[in-house]
């Protein structure tokens, strides 16, 4: 089940950046990555749109449930990782907060950065850089996923 969430997470964000774009620059990405201009639509956009539909309405029908299976394991993973990584000093857990907050904090800035970019990119005229960078944002988040670990830090 957690797979779904987080594909219904990843859509919910697409169509919310697809409709922050309708609003603020006049610029459907959708449309956009299926060939098409501003305001049509084909089959493929429809299903796009179709399913990022559905996400936001299993989110909302899942809001407890999600929250439930996403707040349980984290907390239970880091108190056996904490209590697998005991130092003898007393410090530990706040080195190790700190240096993860660190990380978190450098990994969103960097993709808030790229993201940054690639719009003013976008809107100076070089689109395909602008995509080329854009891309960047997802790449960098994946790594974050990957790399820290998980409920270290709330």
């Amino acid at each position: 089940m957690k797979k779904f969430d987080v594909l219904a997470a990843v859509l919910v964000v697409v169509g919310g950046l697809n409709w922050g774009l309708v609003a603020l620059a006049e610029f459907d990405l959708v449309a956009t990555l299926v060939g098409l201009e501003f305001g049509e639509t084909n089959v493929v956009s429809r299903l796009i749109y179709g399913l990022v539909g559905l996400a936001a309405v299993y989110q909302i029908a899942q809001q407890a449930s999600i929250r439930r299976r996403w707040s349980s394991a984290p907390a239970t993973a880091y108190a056996v990782g904490m209590n697998a990584m005991r130092s003898p000093s007393p410090t530990w857990a706040l080195v190790a907060g700190t240096a993860e907050r660190r990380s978190r904090f450098l990994l969103l800035g960097a993709a808030a950065l790229s993201f940054v970019l690639s719009v003013s990119l976008w809107f100076s005229g070089n689109e395909l850089q602008g995509i080329f960078v854009g891309l960047w944002v997802p790449s960098i988040l994946s790594l974050g996923a990957i790399v820290l670990p998980r409920g270290a830090v709330r």
